[in-house]
């Protein structure tokens, strides 16, 4: 799309002839500030969704020509809108109108909302003030810091550019600010003085492949620390990440089609609940499949209720690991190929999981029998369950040495799973434990990564819908009530620091066993940390009960607190400068680069 066509007006919508004349009809107009936001409304199917942020306050970051501003104003009837736009181009044609509407409750300012520089003092003017957006700060020992305010709601848009100086692993501007809200919701700062406030921002569609991987393959420190302080939904967007027409998804989304329906159908359940439904004219941005009747068994499911029924459940799986070991490769490659195809059949039709048949198709190519790349899966899949109706008993409180002998037997038959896959096919045994983790992260509550564990399917946008048009995206940024402060040890403000440090410092090198990771940022620290984090054996929560089952990329939100909490609790931590220059130093490979070499 040309430049001159991306600015052009559209007679359909005045607005944007006024914008034109304003931001590239005049001579000398900067055009890189005019991306303005939508210039249509995405608030009607997402209604149900706003009921408790009616007669709040909004705090409007930018709002420009103020089109969807008004809608959602509109709608929410505020006590206060408030809107902080330093653009003055936009004051009289725009903004002046709102504020003198009879009995207006907008409010303006010229003070910035969000910079790649300093803005952090313009809110304790804003929220001090009484003709802004006054929101007196509570005091730091109020447990309602840490819950959602809904008299306060932040909107705004992160698509401006603006000319900095180029610097070292410099990052997008979005995510720049992204990270500072987050900040600022872990220690209550900001707008987040009085309590957790909701963000809804639009941020340019560039951003997405970062802020949301589409296989916790590519989980990287920002989505971690993100996670770890706040939900991150996409209300709205232009660009489909399950795009097949676009190489991007055959580079880096490996789902099978069974376990896509399964996550895209939780997302439209939820949606149900809340009563969601599209606008009139408007599609959902994810075409995603629907569940067809493939047959699909969590491995969280488990019917087992006592120790006996867990150790029949631990014999059968001995015995179809046993199985396998009599079938070497050599039988497998003997007689006829419809001999060895029957073979394989009979192989796959007794697996306890069937979607991991699925899921060995989407290594074809790799150079393995994805047949036995399923079966190896099925069988990482039964240790996992057996794993969490471990834990499920050992929450009931019972039989203590029993607990441990049973224990003992799922961690010896987990070794010997893995050490026979090994020498099978060390490649095979890679993607086995893919299948396993794929699973794992998509099917836990919470999911691992945000994609997974959308709260409503996005609404499908277009670049005509934007002036300049432009590919945009609308992002719900929920802060959650975690309080990472350890008391007597650690305020918030000093965790929120370590939590960045952490994230950054572990994910560095995302393949690595936990215990490898923390190891490297001090001796001891994976055998002295894990175990007093209890989760960490808890494989509902991202837990494994071997810990070098837990690669880095694979802890979820709840596993990071409690590590981090761990962590200041440890008398022999190392202090945050030598965490970050351990950080700094490390020499992490890519994951495409290792995934390059496996499939080699």
């Amino acid at each position: 799309m040309s430049r001159i066509s991306r600015f052009a007006a559209d007679t359909k919508y005045p607005v944007t002839q006024t914008l034109f004349e304003l931001f590239h009809g005049a001579p000398g107009s900067n055009n890189k500030s005019a991306i303005k936001g939508p210039r249509k409304t995405f608030k009607e199917g997402f209604a149900p969704d706003l009921r408790n942020d009616i007669g709040c306050t909004i705090i409007d970051i930018h709002p420009g020509a103020s089109v969807w501003s008004s809608k959602l104003h509109d709608f929410l009837q505020p006590k206060r809108h408030l809107l902080m736009e330093p653009e003055e181009r936009y004051f009289t044609p725009f903004i002046k109108p709102l504020l003198d509407k009879p009995g207006s409750t907008y409010r303006h300012t010229n003070l910035i909302g969000a910079h790649p520089r300093e803005y952090w003092p313009n809110y304790e003017k804003v929220l001090s003030e009484a003709e802004l957006a006054p929101s007196p700060a509570l005091p730091a020992d109020d447990p309602a810091l840490r819950a959602l305010n809904p008299t306060l709601l932040v909107i705004g848009n992160l698509s401006r550019q603006y000319k900095v100086l180029a610097r070292a692993r410099s990052v997008h501007f979005g995510a720049l600010i992204l990270q500072q809200f987050l900040h600022a919701a872990l220690t209550n700062q900001l707008f987040h003085r009085s309590g957790l406030v909701r963000m809804m921002l639009w941020l340019p569609e560039a951003e997405k492949y970062t802020l949301f991987p589409t296989s916790e393959v590519y989980r990287h420190s920002l989505n971690a620390r993100l996670g770890v302080g706040s939900s991150l939904t996409e209300v709205a967007g232009t660009v489909d990440l399950y795009d097949t027409a676009d190489s991007f998804y055959f580079r880096r989304r490996r789902r099978p089609p069974v376990l896509e329906a399964i996550i895209a159908d939780r997302a439209r359940r939820r949606m149900d609940d809340l009563g969601m439904q599209p606008p009139h004219g408007r599609a959902f941005l994810h075409d995603r499949p629907k569940p067809d009747g493939s047959a699909f068994l969590s491995p969280f499911e488990t019917a087992v209720s006592t120790w006996q029924d867990l150790e029949a459940e631990i014999a059968t799986t001995e015995a179809r690991l046993a199985d396998l070991v009599r079938l070497d490769r050599g039988d497998r490659r003997r007689g006829a190929p419809g001999q060895r195809q029957q073979r394989e059949q009979a192989m796959l039709g007794s697996m306890k999981y069937p979607q991991c048949e699925a899921s060995g198709q989407t290594f074809k190519g790799s150079g393995n029998n994805v047949t036995w790349v399923a079966v190896w899966a099925d069988l990482g899949m039964r240790v996992l369950n057996l794993e969490v109706a471990l834990r499920q008993l050992e929450e009931k409180g019972e039989d203590a040495a029993t607990y441990e002998r049973v224990r003992d037997r799922i961690l010896k038959l987990d070794h010997d799973v893995d050490t026979i896959a090994t020498s099978e096919s060390m490649n095979m045994a890679e993607f086995a434990q893919r299948v396993v983790e794929q699973q794992q992260a998509c099917l836990m509550e919470p999911a691992i990564i945000a994609l997974d564990d959308r709260a409503y399917e996005p609404l499908k946008a277009t670049p005509s819908d934007f002036w300049p048009n432009s590919e945009l995206m609308l992002l719900d940024m929920v802060p959650k009530p975690r309080d990472l402060s350890v008391e007597g040890l650690a305020s918030k403000r000093e965790m929120s620091k370590l939590c960045e440090t952490f994230c950054r410092s572990l994910l560095e090198s995302p393949t690595r066993t936990l215990p490898e990771a923390l190891e490297r940022l001090a001796p001891n620290a994976g055998r002295d940390v894990i175990p007093m984090v209890d989760i960490a054996r808890d494989p509902r929560k991202g837990g494994r009960l071997n810990p070098h089952r837990i690669r880095v990329r694979m802890i979820s939100d709840e596993l990071i607190e409690g590590l981090i909490k761990a962590w200041v609790e440890w008398p022999f931590k190392p202090s945050l400068t030598d965490l970050v220059l351990a950080s700094e130093s490390s020499e992490g490979v890519s994951e495409e680069a290792r995934e390059a070499e496996v499939e080699e």
